[in-house]
């Protein structure tokens, strides 16, 4: 569980530099310390292509692998700059970095950056300003200047959004009629209040995309640099609850209904055997759809206090697949699709599994627990390729 009931749902889209295979740009994400810290930065390598990417990503990874147990957040920052080497011939750092760090426990976001263009703040859809400290740092090496970082500390509320970018998005449209200079860092604030205004509950990935899309059309889709969007939105997290399977005693019914009462958030259930039991435990009658737009898998039910029952074992599998293999459910439809477009909303996920041996025969055990298994494999997807925070109980 989050702390403080906020979540930082976090999203960065990148355009390649014209004809490259590899963004120049790296943007990492990471939950430290149980969850009760985030931690993103996006780095942005010289040049452009593999070199380029070498660079971002070391950068990137040694702030995402820092070990905070003994150290802060400016202090690691303070390691990076000053051993970032410097080109020779263009007298600049091979990297820049913007990082951001999302405490839960004390409510606080932290950005340090350096030589990216600065992150923009907006609270209840308007820019918010906060001071900014810059801190200047000797250089090591034959050149002898002086770098600095800028870095802000301001406590957090719900809606709050972040926006860190690349210098790709500031620069594009660079020498045309409409933007001479580039878009620049005022215009892009401009662009993405409008957005705001016109969609106060856009997503991450949303805005993300528009001011990228925005970017890369100054640029007549051909980007004459790396471009790279990411956007930090703190709001309450979205939870969903799964059960699936029948729990093992009699006993144990009303416990499951409590905890399917108590829930707050989205639910699914998976399995017509199980659904059967909560709706005569619970009196609320299943009403099946006529057809299912997904011929593989069998209509869905409805059911009063839930939102969604399916089938079980052949729509586990298919949720099982798209997520394995990067098949975006929003592309499709049926209740496989929608079980897979309620996790990805998702942000905490507790799946609750009977333990029910089957009383059914030979074949309900097998049923049983190649659903729990399946079951165990989603939640495993869940974690390490979506970033959610699955919880499994077993009853």
């Amino acid at each position: 569980m989050y702390t403080n009931n906020f979540f930082t749902e976090t999203s960065c889209c990148q355009q390649n530099c014209k004809q490259e295979r590899i963004c120049g740009d790296t943007f990492l994400f990471r939950r430290i310390d149980g969850g009760s810290r985030s931690i993103a930065v996006l780095s942005d390598g010289m040049g452009h292509g593999v070199k380029a990417n070498i660079l971002s990503t070391l950068t990137s990874s040694i702030v995402v692998n820092f070990d905070y147990r003994h150290n802060d957040i400016r202090s690691m920052a303070t390691m990076i700059l000053k051993s970032l080497p410097v080109c020779a011939i263009r007298k600049t750092s091979y990297s820049t970095f913007s990082i951001v760090e999302v405490n839960h426990n004390t409510g606080y976001a932290t950005i340090i950056e350096y030589d990216n263009p600065r992150s923009i703040i907006f609270r209840n859809h308007v820019p918010l300003n906060v001071p900014w400290e810059s801190v200047t740092f000797e250089q090591y090496s034959n050149d002898k200047r002086n770098r600095a970082i800028v870095s802000t500390s301001f406590k957090i509320q719900d809606g709050d959004r972040i926006v860190v970018m690349s210098d790709g998005v500031t620069q594009s449209g660079l020498g045309t009629d409409a933007y001479p200079f580039g878009w620049g860092r005022k215009n892009v604030e401009k662009f993405i209040q409008s957005v705001l205004q016109t969609a106060p509950a856009i997503s991450s990935a949303d805005l993300a995309g528009k001011v990228l899309a925005q970017a890369v059309s100054f640029d007549n889709f051909w980007a004459h640099d790396d471009i790279s969007c990411a956007v930090i939105y703190i709001r309450p997290p979205q939870s969903l609850l799964l059960c699936s399977c029948p729990p093992a005693l009699e006993s144990d019914h009303p416990r499951l209904i409590e905890n399917i009462n108590r829930f707050k958030g989205k639910k699914i259930i998976c399995g017509y055997h199980l659904a059967r039991l909560i709706a005569e435990l619970t009196d609320s009658p299943i009403i099946k759809d006529t057809f299912s737009l997904d011929y593989d898998v069998q209509p869905a039910w409805h059911m009063r206090g839930v939102d969604l029952v399916t089938e079980s074992l052949v729509t586990l599998n298919k949720v099982y697949d798209m997520l394995q293999n990067n098949e975006s459910p929003f592309l499709r439809k049926g209740p496989a699709a929608e079980v897979g477009k309620m996790m990805l909303k998702s942000d905490e996920i507790e799946i609750i599994l009977g333990t029910n041996h089957g009383n059914g025969g030979l074949y309900m055990v097998d049923e049983y627990e190649l659903r729990r298994k399946v079951m165990r494999h989603i939640a495993r997807i869940l974690e390490k390729k979506y970033m959610k925070e699955v919880n499994i109980k077993y009853i």
